[in-house]
Formats: C-alpha cells, structure tokens, sequence
C-alpha cells in the first residue's frame, strides 16, 4: 500500500497513462496452465464450486456475529478501510490472469472523462488566459501544492504513528489547508481555456486538475469527512479482542497477534473466536461512521459533476469500459479460480471434517489463514500437491540467520540496487518505523510507503514480522518508493501512479521476482537442490511454488473484484445500510 497527499483513501489528481498489449512468458503461462491439471486431478471426483465465490471469506465485511451460512443476511457488511483494492489489480490481472488464457490487456487510450469541469472555451474566455499565462500560473501552483501537501503528509505520519486526539486535530488542520489552496487555485484554473492548449503535457496537467476530488464540499463538510475517515482509521487500528485461550488477556491487536494466529492456529474454534471478536471490536463500531462516509463522498462527487462517489472513482481509470474489461478479465480467469477452490476446500475438508468444511460451497472465511481470507497462502504446509518436495517457505531459515526488520530491508535495497535502481536515501533509514514501537502507542500498522513531496524525504512505516510474508511486503512497499524516486522530479499532478492500480502492480511484480526459488537460493535463504535433477522432481518442485502462489494471487482477485462490486453499488444507491450484507451475497 502506498500513502500519498493526506494518505490513505485521500483525494488527489492522479495521472493516467495508456497501456498497451501484453503477454506473460509462454512458459509461465504453461507452467499456471499445469498447476490448473494438477489440481484438477487431485480433487478426483469433487466438483468444483457452483459459484465463482469467495466463499465464506467474503464475510470479512464486518458485523458478522458467526462465520456459518445460515446467518449470512443477519449481518450488517462495513469496511473500515476505503482504499480501492483494484489498485493491485490491473498489472496483476495480466501477470496472472491474462497470461492463463492467452488474451491480453487491450488497448486502453486515455479518454475524456464524461464529467467534471471541462474549463472555458477559447471562445469565452478572457483575453488575459493565454496559454503562456497559464503555464506560469501552473508552475506556481504546483510549487505552492507541493509545500501544502508536505506539511499535510507529515501531519498524516505523525497521526498514523501515534494516534491520539492531539494528533488527529493536527491532521484535520492541515488537511483543510491544504483543501482551502487547492479549492482556491482551482477556481482560478478552471478559467483556463485549457481544452484549447497547443501544449499536449500542459493541457494534461490543467486536465488532471480540473477535478476537484473531496476539497469541492463546503469547510464544514470537508472537516466532517476528514473526521470521520479518522475515527474509521482509530477504531480499525486499536480494536483488540481478548485471547481464546486465556479470557484475562484482553489486548492483542490485529498486527502482530491475531495476523500470527491466523497464520499459525489450526483449532477451528480459536480461528473462529478471532475472526468474530475482531469484527465485534472493529466493523460493528464503525457501521454509523461508514453511512455517513457515503453520504459525504457522493455529495462530493456530485459537486464535481459526477453522478456519485463511484463514477468519481471509476473515472481515474479513463475508460468508459473499465467495468466490462474487469467483469471479462474475471470471466476467462473463473473457471482456474473455481479449480483452486474446490482443491483447497478439499483439502480443509480433510483436515477439519464435514462438520466445519462442507463438501460443497463456501469455504468458511477463518480456515484460510488471514482476517479477510483474501491471500491462502499461509495454509498451504498441509495442502501442497507434492508435500515430500522441499518447502519454499524460507522463515525457519530467517529466524535462524538472525534476520532483523533492518535486515529485511536491506536486503530488500540490496534487491533494487542490483537492477541499477535507486538506493534509498539517507533519510529514509532514519525516519522509516520498520518495526511496531514498544512504548505503548496506538498507530496503523498496516503496511505502507510515503512520498512528502519535497523529492528527498520517502519512508516506509511497517510493523515487520520476521517471516517470508513480511519480507516480501518489504520488497513490495520498496517498490513503491522506488516509484516515488522514479518521478519525483515531475510536477505534483504527476508524482502518482499511472493510474490507480499502476503503483500496487509495480508492488506486487517486484514482491513475485523476489518469491522464486532461484532467487531465494541466490540469497542463501532456500537450501540448495538435492543431487536429484530428474524432470519429475523438478516438475513436482515447479508445481509446489506455482501453488503457492496462485493460494496468495489467484485467490485475492475475486475478493478486489467483487468488494468493489458491492461498493460501487452502495455509491450508486443500489442498496441501503440494512441490506449491505445481503446484497453482498447476493453479487457472490
């Protein structure tokens, strides 16, 4: 995840590139293809699943008071989070699902977006808006956005990394000055004739301003959805739920504990507990903020011109089609992901018993390893196609090398370096926090990447694990900063993503190169292959880390794609607050 501009979720013009064509490697297409067999020939004579689910995993969308089927529409669905999870998406669909089965991205052009401010024409305008006035006024303007949205970022990081109310006013304050200039500035942009500019990079620029985003509501608004995005973020960061095993212990928070539990347990009950105390101690708490969040987005949205927060968003993608290419790219990817489905709940079958794992159906949402059951990975010790192959799961050999946080992310620099990228900067070794601090604050510990805006501060803030899941987050959010390196000389309206899944694509590309058993060999992490060179072994070996990550890739598309279905539909009114949960399973 990356931060930007007031963090997390915050409102920001953001640059839209075109992408062209484009294929995976042939051999890793065959090799995915081969894994597709395999698991089609383990399950034997079960079905696969009827719908393309998630199954139970779904659920995450918090309320639930138990994680079995005959109460899915008594729960009230809520997501404190309200990052889009698409921004992984559009490299990773090609990566993993176009590659499957040999289509490609399509050409995707840079359109007009059917709403918001197109400025004046050239008609109309004032003589005094030429095109050279305009570029000198948008130099200032990005000069001046760049000191507002420094002091901001670093209000956000101060209140992400010690969330107290102190902090939080601090934050809301800088925020609304950073809004006041950009709502202030845009009325004087918007006079620009700009669709008339000869200058293709400043008629971009004025383009990608012309939307105002969040800082278009009123100050009393504004401040409002600043607050409750605030109260969301505290109440998901320090909801703790007391221990299955020992009812006095009441403080383990989401990161580290309950993430380790669910990693490591393997009691149906303990998992179950965690899955529905944390939802009790988080979601349910945040069901008034969260209506209210919609409610402000969309007028919002509609001040700029929009038909709702969801067009708002969809419009960054620049494609009148974005909808239909996602729902197509999900459609030739389904049939694999139904495949794995079926295998994995198999196997959990086996392992729990027809009383907590049915033969058919959902999958329940506390068996997959994680809070959200959107990655597998961490169950796949007892489900691997070929489990007397050696495992790739190098954190034993972490924890007996004495790796540190530092040292993951060293290593992780090391990784980009020998690519002839970027090191990292001085400053950021001295203001990253790499590991959850043991004073006793509150603060997000989920993982993220942040640029300031002044081209020299980057950091990363991650409350690191000594395991491979948290070294191949180090990879991914170095990826990000190394993004931020890449395009920091640019103007503001530039230093973002191509579009908004471009920045967790990169991410993610750069966690998978570090994930392969060649490079994990090279980095003394994986012990080296035995004198047995046969192609069966080799093969079963391929197969082993092809399943491994297709538990992490695969699986977590359906989540994105089908959260932000849902999403999208409570923007557009399709559904209200009282039946978010059924019209959640309704879209599954």
């Amino acid at each position: 995840m990356r931060a930007f501009g007031g963090g997390e979720g915050a409102d920001r013009p953001s640059t839209r590139a075109s992408l062209g064509q484009g294929r995976v490697c042939p051999e890793y297409a065959r090799r995915l293809l081969r894994l597709a067999d395999r698991v089609a020939a383990v399950q034997k004579a079960e079905k696969p699943a009827r719908v393309p689910t998630n199954g139970r995993q779904t659920l995450y969308l918090a309320g639930a008071s138990q994680p079995d089927a005959q109460t899915r529409c008594s729960r009230t669905a809520t997501r404190t989070r309200v990052k889009l999870p698409l921004r992984m998406g559009l490299l990773m669909w090609c990566v993993l699902a176009v590659g499957l089965v040999g289509a490609h991205c399509g050409r995707w052009q840079p359109k007009a977006p059917r709403h918001g401010f197109q400025g004046k024409s050239s008609s109309d305008s004032d003589p005094k808006y030429t095109e050279e006035e305009a570029a000198k006024f948008y130099d200032d303007y990005d000069a001046q956005a760049a000191l507002f949205l420094t002091k901001e970022t670093l209000a956000l990081w101060a209140y992400d990394s010690n969330i107290t109310d102190h902090n939080l006013q601090k934050k809301l304050a800088a925020s609304a000055e950073t809004a006041k200039y950009t709502k202030e500035s845009w009325s004087k942009l918007i006079k620009f004739p700009w669709k008339d500019f000869s200058d293709p990079e400043l008629k971009r620029k004025f383009k990608l301003s012309s939307v105002l985003g969040n800082a278009a509501l009123s100050e009393e608004d504004y401040n409002k959805l600043q607050s409750i995005v605030g109260e969301m973020s505290a109440i998901y960061s320090k909801a703790k739920i007391c221990s299955y095993q020992d009812k006095s212990k009441c403080d383990l928070s989401l990161e580290p504990e309950l993430t380790e539990l669910l990693m490591k347990s393997r009691d149906p009950e303990e998992l179950r507990h965690i899955w529905i105390e944390w939802r009790r101690n988080s979601g349910e708490k945040v069901k008034e903020q969260y209506k209210e969040y919609v409610a402000l987005s969309n007028k919002a949205a509609i001040m700029n011109n929009f038909d709702n927060a969801a067009a708002l968003w969809l419009n960054n993608y620049e494609s009148d089609e974005f909808r239909d290419q996602i729902g197509e790219l999900w459609h030739q990817l389904k049939p694999l992901y139904q495949q794995l489905h079926a295998y994995v709940r198999r196997h959990l079958r086996i392992k729990y018993g027809d009383g907590v794992v049915k033969a058919k159906g959902p999958i329940p949402a506390h068996l997959l390893g994680n809070m959200w059951a959107q990655t597998w990975g961490n169950i796949a010790d007892f489900m691997l196609p070929y489990p007397e192959r050696q495992s790739t799961d190098v954190t034993p050999n972490m924890i007996k090398q004495g790796y540190t946080a530092e040292r993951m992310f060293k290593l992780s620099e090391e990784f980009f370096t020998s690519l002839n990228l970027s090191a990292m900067p001085e400053m950021f070794w001295d203001k990253s926090i790499l590991e959850k601090p043991n004073d006793g604050r509150e603060l997000v510990c989920h993982a993220s990447a942040w640029d300031f805006y002044d081209r020299k501060d980057f950091r990363i803030k991650q409350c690191t694990r000594i395991n491979q899941e948290d070294l191949y987050t180090a990879h991914h959010e170095m990826g990000h900063v190394q993004y931020f390196l890449q395009y920091k000389h640019q103007p503001i309206v530039f230093r973002t993503g191509a579009n908004d899944g471009f920045h967790e694509a990169i991410g993610d590309v750069m966690s998978l190169s570090v994930s392969t058993p060649k490079h994990l060999r090279t980095i003394g992490l994986l012990e080296e292959e035995s004198t047995e060179t046969d192609k069966k072994a080799s093969y079963e070996a391929t197969i082993n880390y092809l399943f491994s990550t297709a538990l992490d890739k695969i699986a977590f598309l359906p989540f994105a794609y089908e959260l932000d279905l849902w999403r999208w539909d409570v923007f557009e009114g399709k559904t209200t607050p009282e039946n978010y949960n059924c019209h959640f399973w309704k879209l599954a």
